[in-house]
């Protein structure tokens, strides 16, 4: 599609919040105003985009960035989960940074430490692949995800379609780039994890900001950076073989961290090697 010249050096990002009871938490709504603010220093376009009580999340997320390709002018996709607070500064971070696809790793709604990310490490030195402040990952959460215009492009037309049928009785072909469900290793995946399987295999990396200071809501608030578990990722990273598979932060297998909420251990992998979970 030809856009004008000035198009391409505007930063138009369009924020996207599914949730399934039409609500969000207080600290969502601070971190959204201040967020908000923070852009309009920065003199960044925004818009706001929500899609409320559809309890299918993949579904929820795929619609999403269709309604974000409609909009030409829109440079960035930015995911932000109805339950977290976050700190403004690091989105504008986010947004002047050239990586195709960041995000940001909150704590899960539990009172053990624990971090739905997969870490890539260096098959030769078994260390973290690290750069300018980031480490890569292998499958990252969904909930704040900053994704280019032409990762979403490249992928929008090549996933499978599916129709539905909106609140105004529209019936709409939709493009399924967020999918959940079994995959060919026969285990079901949610559709962050899934998302990222296609990222992958599409040749994009995926790079996570680990100090960042979330604040998740559930039947209370957990708070943590991805910084106080980054030290067991270094660990298993030193100890993983052929035989191993690490992944999230705690020490039996990790469960995927889609909003599905079932699945198995993921992969930790290593550059140019696939390394299993000890179970």
């Amino acid at each position: 599609m030809f856009l004008p010249d000035w198009i391409s050096t505007v930063t138009y990002v369009i924020f996207a919040t599914p949730s399934l009871d039409h609500k969000v938490t207080v600290d969502f709504l601070r971190s959204a105003l201040a967020t908000d603010a923070a852009c309009e220093k920065a003199g960044f376009t925004r818009g706001w985009a929500q899609r409320c009580g559809d309890p299918f999340i993949a579904k929820a997320r795929s619609k999403m960035v269709a309604e974000f390709l409609d909009t030409p002018a829109a440079t960035d996709l930015f995911f932000l989960d109805d339950d977290l607070g976050w700190p403004a500064h690091k989105v504008i971070e986010f947004l002047n940074r050239p990586e195709d696809v960041i995000c940001g790793v909150y704590p899960k709604k539990q009172d053990k430490p624990d971090w739905p990310v997969s870490l890539a490490a260096h098959a030769d030195t078994r260390k973290l692949v690290e750069r300018d402040g980031l480490i890569m990952a292998t499958h990252v959460p969904t909930g704040f995800l900053r994704i280019k215009r032409h990762v979403l492009e490249d992928l929008y037309y090549k996933a499978p379609v599916f129709r539905d049928v909106e609140i105004s009785g529209e019936r709409v072909k939709y493009h399924a780039v967020f999918n959940s469900g079994p995959g060919a290793d026969e285990w079901w995946w949610g559709e962050d994890y899934a998302f990222s399987n296609a990222l992958t295999a599409a040749g994009y990396e995926m790079w996570v900001d680990p100090d960042i200071a979330f604040k998740h809501r559930g039947s209370k608030t957990w708070t943590g950076t991805l910084t106080d578990g980054v030290s067991t990722f270094r660990d298993r990273a030193r100890t993983i073989d052929g035989t191993q598979r690490v992944s999230e932060a705690h020490a039996s297998p990790a469960q995927p961290a889609g909003k599905d909420g079932k699945g198995r251990g993921i992969p930790f992998r290593q550059k140019g090697k696939l390394a299993r979970h000890a179970r």
